[in-house]
């Protein structure tokens, strides 16, 4: 007879797709004995996650550190035209490129989005509207992924109790920038949802 583990009773109680409650698990798992728990940045990446499609900008090419080819001799004055509108292009997105775009990675991205909007929208809705524009997020989606950042944290409050083993998660969630060691912490447990673990008998 096949039988659940510990972690799939557990994951059996979070209404969420099995790697994103993994991440969720092994942040709180994770955040034993740390001075600042990773658990509400784990919510606003999972939220992220869930909803999709935060931003609205699209780089030109593979991104703001894309390089234009040179012209050189030889070249057809179309291809030259090309090339030389092409660096302009690049130029002008260096330029207006949000801010978020030039971090290191995905991850960070999403926290940058996601700490800022929560502040944001702390202020009011005209304020939040304004953060949106400033850097090319889509309102809605930003707003429904608050949203579920706020519900996945009252979740975890409630039916993993995590005052019962020394955690204080504050609701609502407004989070603040990963430190090192919290940005470490956090990449390990989105490999651990996110990639399979699949033992092969040889």
């Amino acid at each position: 007879a096949v039988k659940c583990t510990r972690l799939g009773f557990r994951l059996a109680v979070l209404p969420l797709a099995p790697r994103y409650g993994k991440i969720l698990l092994t942040a709180i798992a994770a955040s034993e004995g740390m001075d600042d728990h990773i658990i509400g940045h784990a919510c606003g990446i999972v939220a992220a996650l869930s909803v999709g499609n935060l931003t609205c900008w699209e780089t030109i090419a593979g991104g703001p550190d894309d390089v234009a080819d040179e012209p050189s001799a030889g070249m057809s004055e179309l291809a030259r035209v090309q090339i030389e509108a092409r660096a302009r292009l690049l130029e002008a997105q260096r330029k207006e490129a949000p801010r978020w775009s030039l971090l290191r990675d995905d991850a960070e991205g999403l926290l940058w989005l996601m700490g800022g909007y929560s502040w944001a929208v702390q202020a009011g809705e005209e304020a939040a509207e304004q953060f949106c524009q400033a850097n090319r997020v889509n309102h809605r989606q930003i707003s429904e992924a608050h949203s579920l950042m706020q519900q996945l944290g009252e979740l975890l409050k409630r039916r993993l109790a995590l005052e019962s083993i020394g955690t204080k998660l504050e609701l609502p969630i407004r989070l603040k920038p990963p430190t090192s060691a919290q940005s470490l912490k956090l990449r390990e447990c989105i490999t651990s949802g996110l990639i399979d673990h699949v033992a092969v008998a040889c």
